[in-house]
C-alpha cells in the first residue's frame, strides 16, 4: 500500500470515529442512512458510512472512488472541528496562513510554475473551465475567479499571463479564517485537488 492510500485509510477511519447525525446537523447535509453526501468543487460526493470510502460521480454515471487530494480535503473539512463553517469573506495569500517561518520557502514563490506556464496564453481556456467548475469571475489579474469548494468555503484564483518584464504568475487566495476548518497542509490537498479539476476541464474542452 502506498504512503497515498495509507493516509486515505486512516482519513477514513478517522472519519468513522465522528458521529454521522452531528456533522450532518453542522454542515447542513444529506444522508440516506447508507452514505452522506456534499458538494466539493462543483462535484457531486459522497462518503459510504460503513466504510468511509469517499467517491465522487462519474462521467459515466454512478459514483467512483475519490482520489487523495479530494478524500483528505473532505475527511479534514468534515471532521476538523465540531463549529459550523464561518469565514471572514477576506481573501488572503495562501502561504500568508501558515505559522511556519519558512512558510514561502514551501509555500511561495515557484510553487505553481510548471502550471504558469502551461496556462500562459491559454487565457480563454482558463476562464471557460473556471467557469465549468461554478466559478464567478473576479477583479484581480487577467483572469480571476472564485471557484465555490464546500458550502461557503471558496478559493480564489488570478492569473497574470506573460509580458516582456515579467513572466506568467498564479496566485491563489483563500479564507483568512479558513485554518480554523481545515489544517494548513490540507489547504495544498485542496489547492492540488482544484488546480486538477481546472487542467482536466480545460484538456476536456480541447478534445
Amino acid at each position: 500500500m502506498s504512503n497515498y492510500e495509507t493516509a486515505k485509510k486512516s482519513g477514513a477511519e478517522r472519519f468513522l470515529t465522528y458521529e454521522t447525525q452531528k456533522i450532518i446537523d453542522r454542515l447542513g447535509l444529506r444522508s440516506d442512512g447508507d452514505y452522506l453526501y456534499m458538494d466539493f468543487v462543483s462535484r457531486a460526493c459522497r462518503i459510504q458510512l460503513s466504510t468511509g470510502l469517499c467517491q465522487h460521480a462519474s462521467r459515466e454515471g454512478g459514483f467512483e472512488e475519490a482520489g487523495f487530494n479530494e478524500s483528505m480535503t473532505l475527511y479534514d473539512l468534515l471532521c476538523h472541528t465540531e463549529e459550523p463553517i464561518r469565514l471572514s469573506g477576506e481573501f488572503v495569500p495562501m502561504e500568508s496562513l501558515s505559522t511556519v517561518q519558512n512558510a514561502r520557502s514551501y509555500a511561495g514563490e515557484g510553487s505553481f510554475r510548471q502550471l504558469e506556464q502551461a496556462l500562459d496564453g491559454r487565457e480563454a481556456a482558463l476562464a471557460a473551465a473556471c467557469e465549468a467548475l461554478g466559478g464567478v469571475r473576479q477583479g484581480r489579474g487577467d483572469v480571476s475567479y472564485r471557484i465555490p469548494v464546500f458550502g461557503d468555503v471558496s478559493l480564489l484564483i488570478s492569473f497574470w499571463r506573460s509580458d516582456e518584464d515579467f513572466p506568467a504568475s498564479l496566485r491563489i487566495y483563500c479564507d483568512r479564517d479558513l485554518t480554523r476548518y481545515i489544517y494548513y497542509e490540507t489547504i495544498w490537498y485542496l489547492t492540488g485537488y482544484v488546480t486538477e479539476q481546472i487542467r482536466r476541464q480545460m484538456t476536456e474542452g480541447a478534445t
